[in-house]
Order: structure tokens, then C-alpha cells, then sequence
């Protein structure tokens, strides 16, 4: 009776452990074939010039954008899509002074002028009061306290003398 069994039981592991090899290929592949189909957005988005970060504190949860070593510079399929969007649109913009007449043109130019003087005396006047101010700490500190150490060596003697 124990001999049955365990010949029933050995058949029975034979039999799954040559279900398992027959299968093994098929479930090695399938499982490579799931590992692949999760990691392969985050290797396109990769790939593209974006980089995966995780939040901080209560937003802990994870987010794209744009790597800041290569996307940005240009390096990256992404950093080709954003230096042609920032190219087309400063032409776009360049273009909207081709519009501008020659007399709205000249009065910007004299508006432009108008605000150069005006911020050039007010740099002057914040530099004479910088300079203004240092040379008074200069002042204070050579001359007053010199006049200050002499009246307070004079107040001192005075007292020391009322205390005879």
C-alpha cells in the first residue's frame, strides 16, 4: 500500500515537473515578456530626454520631466521638440515687429531713449548715495570718534577729580 502511494505520488511529481520543463521556456519567456512591456514606457520616456522623480513629504509620488543634463541642451529627441518650439515661436514674435510702422517705430525708439536717461540718473543717484555713504562712515569713523575718545577722556578726568 505505501508502494502505491508512492508511486502515485512520484507520478504525480513527474508529471508537473514535466509540465514545468515543457512549459519553462514559455513561462521564462512571458515573464521577460511582462518585465519588458512595464519597463518599456520608462525606457521610451528615457530614451526621449525625460527623467523619472519622485515627490517629497506628502506628494510622494512620481513624476516626469525633462532631464536637466541632455533634454534641456538639446541632446534628446525631447530637447529637439523644445528647441524647435522655442525657435518657431521667437520667430513668430520676431515677425510681429515687421508689422510695427516706421512711426510707431520711431516713437518707441524715443520712448526706449526716454527710459535709458531716466534709469541712467537713477543708477547715478544710487551710486553718489552709495558712495556717499561709505565716505561718511569713513568720516565718522576717523574724525567723530577721535573728537568722541577726546570728550570722553575729558568727561572722565572730570569725574575722577569731583570724586576727590
Amino acid at each position: 500500500m505505501k508502494e502505491e502511494k508512492l508511486t502515485e505520488v512520484f507520478k504525480i511529481t513527474s508529471n508537473l515537473a514535466e509540465k514545468w520543463a515543457d512549459n519553462a521556456e514559455a513561462n521564462i519567456q512571458e515573464k521577460v515578456d511582462s518585465f519588458l512591456d512595464d519597463a518599456m514606457d520608462e525606457f521610451i520616456l528615457r530614451v526621449c530626454g525625460f527623467e523619472v522623480s519622485w515627490g517629497s513629504g506628502r506628494n510622494k509620488y512620481k513624476y516626469w520631466r525633462i532631464d536637466h543634463c541632455n533634454g534641456r541642451s538639446g541632446n534628446s529627441p525631447i530637447g529637439d521638440v523644445i528647441n524647435k518650439a522655442v525657435a518657431e515661436k521667437l520667430a513668430s514674435m520676431m515677425g510681429a515687429f515687421d508689422t510695427v510702422s516706421a512711426s510707431d517705430m520711431n516713437d518707441l525708439k524715443k520712448e526706449a531713449h526716454s527710459e535709458y536717461i531716466k534709469q541712467f540718473k537713477r543708477q547715478v543717484s544710487t551710486m553718489v548715495r552709495n558712495r556717499a555713504d561709505k565716505d561718511a562712515a569713513e568720516f565718522v569713523k576717523k574724525e567723530v570718534n577721535n573728537a568722541l575718545e577726546g570728550s570722553a577722556k575729558k568727561v572722565r578726568l572730570m569725574l575722577m577729580e569731583s570724586a576727590k
